[in-house]
């Protein structure tokens, strides 16, 4: 999951960064490395969210794929941390960063967007399917 920005607080957020609900899965990216996202896996996400299968709500004009959120922290701001970069450093598996926007993350009432679940599921059948196909064309010296 990532925090979707919220309206009271939205100056704490990046100016170009802000993820919202309903906006598409959100890639989390972290220049301390508290996030495991790097710039071969954003460049496979894009990739795999452009041969997504369109969702049934989305009305953008482009007819397929799904949209894809960057979430950067600010660099003046703290931010907890995920297992990915634990994951990525003991397995070696390439390892992403990324989930739904949403608003009040770890509380009783926690709010997500429901079409960022049908975004979420297109974008994982994506991976499934083409993944095989685009990891031998992504090459990390």
């Amino acid at each position: 999951m990532a925090h979707s920005v919220n309206p009271n607080y939205s100056a704490k957020y990046e100016s170009e960064h802000k993820p919202q609900m309903n906006k598409g899965t959100v890639i989390k990216i972290n220049a301390n490395v508290r996030y495991a996202t790097n710039s071969p896996g954003i460049v496979l996400l894009q990739e795999l969210a452009k041969r997504a299968k369109k969702s049934s709500g989305d009305v953008r004009s482009n007819g397929q794929g799904v949209p894809l959120q960057m979430f950067v922290v600010r660099n003046d701001m703290p931010c907890g941390s995920t297992i990915g970069p634990m994951l990525s450093a003991n397995t070696g598996v390439r390892t992403l960063d990324l989930g739904n926007a949403q608003l009040s993350m770890h509380s009783i009432r926690e709010t997500g967007g429901a079409y960022d679940v049908e975004y979420s599921i297109n974008l994982f059948e994506s991976f499934f399917e083409h993944y095989g196909e685009l990891e031998s064309k992504i090459f990390v010296d």
